[in-house]
């Protein structure tokens, strides 16, 4: 046989086995999608994140208004260890009126081992109206230092009814996410506007 024609034979066989041996463009899964594990997301109620809630640090009591506004209630508080040498005291005032309430400030008074009085506090809630049967979180920060005392105290000392009547927002889709690994947790939600005004200077308070 002609030595060209085993050359052009060799070249043949060589380009074949190249194309059989390379993948194709698209190559088809061999695995069904339907088998593949699923991916699974851990969804939290906000409202059950209260299990990882540790034990108050200070004890706190609630003393009764000197106002006559009995129908405002104040939570005791639940207080954690934060950044800064700050300890962060959490609850709620509930509106048990059938009237909103504003401008809602309270009191902490703190207080050692020997019933001295070591400080004392005010601070407003950052929700400025509270409607009827609804709750306002409230928090009070508190330098290390102050955990010295031995409990502190907690009243309201202003209020006013309230005649503003705010545009009812409503809040749709609302889904929690807790990310244990980076200690997050995620909210999100639709905000929706469903009155006949323009909404202006909207906040979303989280607790």
């Amino acid at each position: 046989m002609r030595l060209d024609i085993l050359l052009l034979l060799s070249f043949l066989v060589c380009i074949i086995g190249l194309i059989a041996c390379s993948p194709p463009p698209n190559p088809t899964p061999t695995i069904s999608p339907t088998l593949l594990p699923p991916v699974t997301l851990t969804i939290y109620n906000p409202m059950l994140i209260t299990t990882l809630t540790p034990n108050s640090l200070p004890s706190a009591t609630i003393l009764p208004s000197r106002l006559d506004l009995t129908s405002v209630v104040i939570s005791t508080p639940l207080c954690y260890p934060s950044e800064f040498k700050q300890i962060t005291c959490l609850g709620y005032v509930e509106n048990q009126s059938t009237s909103s309430i504003g401008d809602v400030t309270l009191e902490a008074t703190f207080w050692d081992t020997s019933d001295m009085m070591q400080g004392q506090t005010e601070f407003t809630l950052e929700q400025r109206i509270v409607n009827p049967d609804h709750v306002a979180p409230y928090r009070i920060q508190i330098p290390e230092a102050q955990l010295e005392t031995n409990y502190l105290q907690i009243r309201l000392i202003s209020a006013y009814i309230s005649s503003e009547i705010p545009l009812q927002l409503r809040l749709l889709n609302m889904q929690g996410t807790y990310n244990l690994d980076d200690n997050l947790y995620i909210f999100s939600a639709e905000l929706e506007n469903p009155t006949a005004f323009d909404a202006s200077q909207t906040r979303l308070i989280i607790t």
